[in-house]
């Protein structure tokens, strides 16, 4: 039985999605069981392990969820970019266009005609700069 890298991921989706739901219904709020024992712990690691071995028969579902989280992620970045660029960048330029062009003041020195320094290389290699 050959197992596709699509069921390993769809396994360790669901894997990861349900022990996240176990910790925060069982063990966390102990919504489920007013009291924790050993036959509850083994209910939720046999849970686990039914849910990895129907890892092929839930590799549509875990397509469908990763193109239904693509599609959100696009829209989550879309809508992030927009607000920084008119809440963050269109206040920046506004006060840039009225404070004036120059955003730094260079004062260069007239008589020179380079501000190239010559370098010399030093003799200890550990202090080369």
């Amino acid at each position: 039985m050959k197992i596709d890298k699509k069921t390993i991921n769809a396994a360790v989706f669901f894997f990861i999605l349900y022990w996240l739901l176990a910790y925060v219904l069982v063990f966390k709020k102990k919504l489920i069981f007013a009291e924790l024992t050993a036959v509850h712990i083994g209910i939720v690691i046999a849970g686990s392990i039914v849910l990895v071995l129907l890892s092929k028969i839930l590799c549509p579902v875990f397509e469908l969820v990763l193109k239904v989280t693509g599609k959100i992620g696009t829209l989550i970045f879309a809508l992030i970019t927009t607000i920084v660029y008119i809440f963050i960048l269109t206040p920046i330029a506004f006060y840039k266009k009225l404070r004036g062009p120059v955003l730094l003041q260079h004062k260069f020195d007239k008589e020179k005609t380079s501000y190239f320094e010559e370098w010399e290389s030093s003799p200890n290699l550990e202090k080369q700069y």
